[in-house]
């Protein structure tokens, strides 16, 4: 359950930066 949840907030923090990185570079 633990290690689910590692994952979880793993891939959460994955997610976020690589929105963080799509916004900041142009189109």
């Amino acid at each position: 359950m633990l290690e689910m949840h590692c994952q979880c907030c793993l891939y959460k923090d994955l997610y976020s930066k690589v929105l963080s990185w799509v916004f900041s570079t142009p189109l």
